[in-house]
């Protein structure tokens, strides 16, 4: 029979929750979703420019129209380059064929802050600034065009197998009305149009502004029944 002194060892074993390859997996899947969260604010933050922009469009557009509809019908006689009592008037033609324009070429208009001019008087530019870190920064920016035009109604007496009337005693006293276009666009540091595509968000607003003194004089030596 042997004899001997056996040592007997039992074995520790230690539960780990996870083994390495499930801690890798999790990492992966935290740092895929911290990515996109953060990913996402840069489009929320545009969106919610663009909203505020939207929202202020028509506020926009209504307060300048209502403007140019106050001096237009202060003297409905006046010219449109002298009856809008902006700076520069009015022009009688579309002016969006002005494409682009370079920014350093606006100027500021006394007594308006943040408004610019173009050198051809009739488009504008708004900026929104604020201060960050010291520094001037551009947060929102739009151009306004406006253009206009007169619509002339011409009556004939029936009564005269179509005899024309004459214009009134006054130039434009045929002008029945006037057409006030604005066209809002942002943001003004993009072009404005590359070839024939439109770079912007665009809103356009029309103003329709009835001549109040608006008047017809019969032709000379004409028989008028009173019927049209």
């Amino acid at each position: 029979m042997k004899s001997g002194v056996y040592s007997i060892m039992k074995k520790r074993y230690v539960k780990h929750g996870f083994n390495m390859v499930e801690v890798a997996l999790a990492l992966a899947v935290i740092g895929i979703g911290i990515t996109s969260i953060m990913v996402l604010f840069p489009v929320g933050i545009n969106a919610n420019k663009a909203a505020i922009a939207d929202n202020n469009t028509a506020d926009v557009a209504e307060y300048l129209l209502g403007y140019v509809q106050m001096r237009i019908n202060d003297d409905f006689r006046k010219p449109l380059n002298m009856s809008s009592g902006l700076i520069g008037g009015l022009k009688d033609t579309d002016n969006r064929n002005e494409k682009n324009i370079d920014s350093d070429s606006f100027e500021s208009i006394s007594g308006f802050d943040n408004l610019l001019l173009s050198p051809s008087g009739d488009v504008f530019r708004y900026e929104q600034k604020s201060f960050v870190n010291d520094e001037e920064v551009v947060d929102f920016s739009a151009e306004a065009r406006l253009w206009a035009e007169d619509v002339k109604i011409e009556y004939r007496d029936w009564a005269q197998a179509g005899a024309p009337y004459t214009r009134g005693t006054l130039a434009v006293s045929d002008n029945y009305e006037r057409l006030v276009y604005l066209e809002l666009s942002w943001p003004a540091d993009v072009p404005y149009k590359k070839g024939s595509d439109y770079l912007r968000e665009r809103r356009l607003f029309v103003l329709d502004i009835f001549n109040p003194t608006f008047q017809l004089t019969p032709a000379i030596n004409s028989t008028y029944n009173g019927v049209f």
